[in-house]
């Protein structure tokens, strides 16, 4: 009966992907809600999506965390994520910033799809732990840091995963 716990329990490295999916997710919906000429802030939405942004990288955070400290898992698979989940606590922050600037500017369309079509490339890449294709974007105006840590993902997640051995998702 312990045995069937203890096998049938999820590990925190078996989750880490699809909380790192889910984040970047998060993330998108946030990039298109502040910078997408489409308006539709208030103080009260700002508050909820500020919150929901602060939880799901203190998820990750505490996943990464005690993936790490297990005994049986991949370490070197593990480490493969710090990197990426550095750039997206520098996304969230500067997506926070840009929050709490009322004057920012929005940004057309075509280039609204193309920074989201990165964040959703990033997302699978870390749900379906797919390959990843880097794809160039514009720059961003007022906030060209975050384009260079979406840039730094991309880069960490091409050149990186191809050098880690899994036998499968989540296999650790």
């Amino acid at each position: 009966m312990i045995g069937i716990f203890i096998l049938a329990r999820k590990t925190a490295s078996s989750m880490l992907s699809d909380a790192i999916a889910e984040l970047v997710r998060k993330e998108s919906v946030l990039f298109h809600y502040l910078f997408s000429k489409n308006k539709q802030e208030t103080d009260e939405r700002d508050r909820v999506e500020s919150l929901n942004l602060s939880v799901k990288i203190s998820n990750v955070t505490q996943i990464y965390n005690s993936a790490n400290g297990e005994l049986f898992n991949n370490k070197e698979a593990i480490r493969y994520y710090y990197p990426s989940i550095f750039a997206l606590e520098e996304i969230s922050f500067m997506l926070e910033r840009a929050m709490n600037n009322k004057h920012r500017q929005t940004i057309t369309d075509d280039q609204m799809g193309e920074y989201l079509v990165v964040f959703e490339n990033i997302a699978k890449h870390f749900q379906f732990q797919s390959d990843l294709n880097v794809r160039n974007m514009s720059h961003l105006p007022q906030y060209n840091y975050m384009r260079a840590s979406l840039m730094n993902i991309q880069r960490n997640c091409a050149e990186q995963r191809k050098d880690i051995n899994y036998t499968g998702k989540n296999t650790f």
